[in-house]
């Protein structure tokens, strides 16, 4: 008899849901890894998490976490199932989970994806040069800003510098992160009060991590003065022109870059990073099962699998 074909149940946990591309990205993925199975949209409310995480998640392969779960799903993790390594339990929050013969194991891909974004896009790739030189500013310090700041200081970025508007939220992110970059010498975290001429002194990355701006929600509550960013972009040689960044992804031109192109800077969409973490989450499902070849080509599979949903 012929043995049958494993088929793999994933999704994606929120709430709400119902704009998320994660199930177009990863049924194209599964079909171009050949592998057999299904990812689908799981709405979970926050008052129903932990009884899903402990009656219906085993159930599944594995499965992604977006708003407003990542950070609750990572402490019930720490206690009934297992974080990956130390930096995402620092973190505090999971975007990716597998199962493993019924036990919940997770992982953080957003930070990574980031860099991954950073590293393969022409404009920003240079950011990687003398990096323990590059000064980093942060706007927000949820738990994206914090996948994004673990990742940059373990990447061996020199200083990252974090803005909210809770000023208590900026500061537990300083202070977590602190511990963690002394393994990175040069690494220094600090708190803005504010972001005007003193914080963007010698800005080299500028990155929007707040849901400001995405369809349905406010601006940033914050002004950036992005004349003074023409300025220094005008007078900074070629490798030292800041380049900013909004990880919202609809719309593809947030009011953040807008401005930013208004002004003439350097600057980076995030729906490249949503299509780097969703393949990261992808290779730590599939790593042992799909070859490495198909899985070097699954960033682009997710890409065109997307294509003008925006």
């Amino acid at each position: 008899m012929a043995e049958t074909k494993k088929r793999y149940q994933l999704g994606i946990i929120g709430w709400p849901l119902g704009y998320s591309l994660s199930p177009a990205m990863h049924n194209a993925a599964l079909k171009a890894a050949g592998l057999s199975g299904e990812y689908r949209e799981i709405p979970v409310k926050p008052e129903a998490l932990e009884g899903w995480l402990e009656r219906e998640a085993p159930k599944l392969d594995g499965f992604n976490v977006t708003m407003p779960h990542k950070e609750a799903v990572c402490a019930w993790l720490k206690q009934h199932g297992r974080v990956r390594n130390s930096r995402d339990q620092r973190m505090g929050a999971v975007n990716a989970v597998r199962v493993e013969q019924g036990r919940l194991v997770g992982c953080n891909t957003d930070g990574d994806g980031f860099l991954r974004l950073l590293d393969r896009t022409s404009d920003s790739s240079r950011l990687f040069d003398e990096r323990s030189e590059k000064k980093v500013v942060l706007l927000g310090a949820g738990g994206a800003a914090r996948a994004i700041a673990f990742s940059l200081a373990a990447s061996g970025f020199g200083e990252i510098r974090i803005w909210n508007r809770h000023r208590e939220r900026a500061q537990a992110l300083a202070n977590d992160l602190a511990p963690y970059a002394k393994g990175n010498a040069a690494c220094h975290s600090s708190v803005l009060e504010a972001v005007d001429a003193a914080a963007l002194k010698g800005v080299d990355l500028l990155v929007q991590t707040t849901p400001a701006g995405m369809k349905g929600k406010e601006p940033l509550p914050c002004d950036i003065p992005f004349d003074l960013l023409e300025k220094l972009d005008r007078a900074a040689k070629p490798s030292k022109k800041p380049v900013l960044c909004d990880i919202v992804y609809d719309p593809k031109e947030t009011p953040f870059l807008l401005r930013a192109k208004e002004h003439g800077l350097t600057f980076v969409g995030g729906l490249g990073m949503l299509i780097e973490q969703a393949a990261l989450s992808f290779e730590f499902w599939f790593g042992d099962v799909v070859p490495k070849e198909k899985l070097r080509r699954i960033s682009l599979v997710m890409g065109h699998a997307i294509g003008d949903s925006i």
